[in-house]
C-alpha cells in the first residue's frame, strides 16, 4: 500500500513542475509581446525615449526662427545642416547663432565718440630755415641758420645760451642751449666762440616757455657759416 502511494507521488511531481514552467513561459511571452507592441505602436511625434532626449533636444532645426541677441541684432542658428549629430560631433550644447545684420559702429552714428581726431599736418622741412621760422617746426629735426647777437654762460649749471635776438622775445624768439656734454668741442668757450658769428645748428626743435629752442649735446650739431 505504501509502495503504491510513493510511486504515484513520484509520477505526479514532474507533471506539476512542467505546468508551473509553462505558466511562467506564457507570462514572459506576454510581457515581451506587450513591450514590442508598445514600441511599434508609438504614434509619430510622441516624446522620444529618455536615452535619446539629450541628443534630440540639443539638435537645432535648420528652419529655426529668428531671435534677437542682447543688443537687438537679428540672429539665427546655422542652416543647411542635418539636425542629427554627425560623427564625432558634440551636441551637448546648443549650436551658436550667426549674426544676420552687422552691429552698429558707435563711430558711424554721427557723433564724435570713437572718431579719430586728425592731427594737423606739419610743414615739410626745407634744407635750411631762418631762425625766425623755427617755431613752426616744433617736434621736428631741422637745420636753423642765424647770427648770434648775445650769449650767456652759466658755470654752475655748465650750460651756455646762444641767442639769435637781443631780448629773445616774441613769436620769432629762438635760441640754442649748449649742455656740458658739448662744452669742450671748440678752441674756446662757446659764449666767446660763437658771439657775432652766423651759425647753423641742427637738432630737434623744442618749445620752452613760449620760445623755440634746439638743444646741443654734441659739438657737431653747430657749424659756423663762413
Amino acid at each position: 500500500m505504501n509502495q503504491s502511494r510513493q510511486s504515484s507521488s513520484r509520477s505526479s511531481m514532474p507533471a506539476s513542475m512542467i505546468g508551473g514552467a509553462a505558466v511562467v513561459g506564457v507570462i514572459l511571452v506576454g510581457l515581451l509581446l506587450w513591450a514590442v507592441t508598445a514600441l511599434l505602436g508609438r504614434p509619430a511625434g510622441s516624446s522620444p525615449a529618455p536615452a535619446a532626449m539629450g541628443a534630440s533636444t540639443a539638435a537645432v532645426s535648420p528652419k529655426a526662427p529668428l531671435s534677437l541677441d542682447p543688443v537687438g541684432t537679428p540672429t539665427r542658428v546655422p542652416a543647411g545642416r542635418s539636425p542629427l549629430a554627425q560623427a564625432g560631433e558634440d551636441l551637448s550644447k546648443p549650436l551658436p547663432a550667426e549674426v544676420l545684420a552687422p552691429k552698429s559702429n558707435p563711430a558711424s552714428n554721427g557723433s564724435s565718440v570713437g572718431k579719430a581726431v586728425a592731427e594737423p599736418e606739419k610743414p615739410a622741412v626745407p634744407g635750411v630755415i631762418p631762425y625766425t621760422e623755427a617755431g613752426k617746426y616744433v617736434g621736428q629735426e631741422v637745420t636753423v641758420e642765424g647770427r648770434i647777437v648775445d650769449t650767456s654762460l652759466i658755470p654752475r649749471d655748465q650750460v651756455c645760451f646762444l641767442n639769435f635776438e637781443k631780448y629773445n622775445r616774441g613769436s620769432t624768439a629762438f635760441y640754442t642751449i649748449i649742455f656740458r656734454e658739448a662744452m669742450g668741442s671748440w678752441p674756446q668757450s662757446p659764449e666767446k666762440h660763437f658771439l657775432n658769428q652766423t651759425i647753423r645748428v641742427k637738432g630737434k626743435v623744442f618749445e620752452h616757455k613760449g620760445r623755440a629752442q634746439i638743444r646741443v649735446y654734441d659739438g657737431s650739431q653747430i657749424q659756423i657759416v663762413e
